[in-house]
């Protein structure tokens, strides 16, 4: 199996880890390490690549795109999903230039 995942970066004190889970929507976070939720299900962590700045980039591309079309996403999603939709990326975005989100990617196997 391989997945792309967002977690917290390592090495990150209590507070940052407790501002990372402020800054990056409920979605996307989980309850536990990467290691620790893949033998729950069984599965052995085989390798993990980290994807961080091309994630950053795509952030990146999709606020441009936010910003962009702005007035053509509000009338046709609604005010109170494109402002969500901002947040949720300037969140994000600001949680990986911190240095307390990273993404990765990760192949692992049933052993």
């Amino acid at each position: 199996m391989a997945a792309l995942v967002i977690e917290t970066g390592a090495g990150l004190g209590a507070d940052e880890v407790a501002l990372a889970a402020e800054l990056v929507p409920s979605d996307v976070r989980s309850a536990g390490s990467l290691e620790e939720l893949s033998r729950e299900v069984g599965l052995r962590v085989d390798e993990v690549a980290d994807v961080t700045e091309a994630f950053h980039a795509a952030l990146g591309a999709l606020w441009e795109g936010l910003r962009r079309d702005e007035s053509e996403l509000r009338r046709a999603e609604g005010d109170v999903e494109y402002d969500y939709e901002v947040g949720r990326r300037r969140s994000m975005m600001e949680a990986v230039r911190r240095g307390l989100i990273r993404r990765t990617l990760v192949v692992a196997t049933k052993p």
